[in-house]
């Protein structure tokens, strides 16, 4: 299969697709992030990073909506490289250059339209001027001319443990809109993408960016982009503006859970241009609990990540103390045990409480301990009243880090 292959996409609508994302976006298992897009001429270019293996075949499709209905470009193979998945596609509306603005990319593994590997939100820059032909691209003169809709009046504030961005906009009331924040370089930053939010007395309000589904976005500059929803009805507004978020103060409660479960519910309310929920009593129990599982999942995920992370450090946690001894079992101790972490030397002292040799024996077979002899050398890393850091220095087991029994340290 070439980069260059292919084919319309005729039997399989992507609205399945798109609502299981929208429900289960945690069922991905590889990783895609959108690094770059930009125009190269008339052809539109969007690199992706991805921890998909070389060679690995793809296909992508380019939607206005999440749950894939209003497709704008026709299906792309590609194969990853290097880690990047880069697409070209000459995509075009009614023969000019997509409108600026955010879009959806669904991929998919090679020729199948299921499994969906990822769904991103994107955002496609102002096509400047036409590759080959020197001249920018200008609306008709047959178009009518209007004034833009503007956003103004941002502000940023924190309701309990949620970010809320408050803003004023002179769309008609009931618009809804599309809001994300994107660093410098127009990257997409938040684990939400983008959340609906529905104009109303000319304001606007959107709770809910995280970092992760549970952490807050760091303090600092971003851009707020803010894009109508359905620029026929609404007005084709687009704007990027600076926005400065603040530190998340602590809090006692926490939202996340009833605020993802509204915007979720508000995905399906803007797509039918329908009133907003506002609160958890207008959201179904279905996704009430799909949310609850979404912000478990990233706790879940967090605390995965930050084991991961100390174990690392453990594994590659170089010796700051020169201090050597020998260990030597104090009276009443049958033997010198080595243990990969406290709660291995608990459940050992248990075992020994209860005379359970077997179930010491179980330890050291499942690799959490090991028993050293009389005189081994150690490196002494931690000293602690009842157990002490140490790495061998001799033995069979040199090279190995854990905890010994403080009275067990000879010097």
């Amino acid at each position: 299969m070439k980069n260059s292959s292919i084919v319309r996409l005729k039997t399989l609508p992507l609205t399945v697709i798109g609502l299981f994302a929208l429900v289960c976006p945690a069922v991905y298992a590889d990783r895609f992030t959108v690094s770059k897009v930009s125009w190269v001429g008339d052809s539109l270019r969007i690199e992706l990073q991805t921890d998909r293996p070389d060679g690995a075949e793809l296909n992508a499709q380019l939607a206005r909506d999440k749950t894939g209905e209003h497709t704008v470009s026709i299906l792309k193979f590609g194969t990853v490289s290097g880690g990047r998945f880069v697409l070209d596609a000459d995509i075009s509306d009614e023969d000019k250059p997509l409108r600026a603005g955010r879009y959806w990319l669904t991929i998919a593994n090679g020729y199948d339209f299921l499994p969906v590997a990822a769904v991103l939100p994107l955002i496609i820059p102002k096509h400047e001027q036409s590759s080959g032909k020197g001249k920018t691209i200008e609306s008709s003169d047959d178009e009518p001319s209007r004034p833009e809709p503007s956003v103004s009046q941002l502000k940023q504030s924190w309701a309990d443990d949620v970010l809320r961005i408050e803003g004023k906009t002179d769309l008609s009331n009931g618009s809804w809109l599309n809001i994300a924040i994107q660093d410098d370089d127009g990257t997409l930053v938040t684990d939400e993408g983008f959340i609906c939010a529905q104009v109303s007395r000319g304001r606007f309000v959107v709770e809910g960016f995280t970092k992760d589904g549970i952490d807050p976005l760091p303090s600092g500059h971003y851009k707020l982009s803010v894009q109508a929803q359905n620029p026929l009805q609404s007005g084709a507004l687009f704007v990027e503006k600076p926005f400065t978020i603040t530190k998340r103060p602590r809090s006692r409660r926490t939202r996340l859970a009833e605020v993802r479960a509204v915007n979720v519910m508000n995905y399906d309310k803007a797509k039918n241009n329908e009133p907003a929920a506002t609160s958890l009593a207008e959201v179904s129990d279905f996704v009430q609990e799909e949310s609850d599982m979404q912000v478990q999942h990233a706790a879940d995920k967090k605390k995965q990540s930050v084991l991961q992370q100390q174990q690392r450090k453990s594994d590659t946690d170089v010796d700051t103390a020169s201090d050597e001894a020998t260990v030597r079992r104090a009276d009443g101790m049958k033997f010198i045990a080595l243990a990969s972490d406290a709660e291995v030397m608990a459940e050992l002292a248990t075992d020994l409480t209860a005379d359970d040799e077997q179930g010491a024996e179980a330890l050291a077979r499942n690799g959490k301990l090991c028993f050293l002899k009389d005189n081994t050398r150690v490196s002494i890393i931690e000293r602690g009243p009842m157990l002490t850091v140490v790495r061998v220095l001799n033995g069979p087991h040199k090279g190995r880090r854990g905890l010994v029994a403080s009275e067990a340290i000879n010097e």
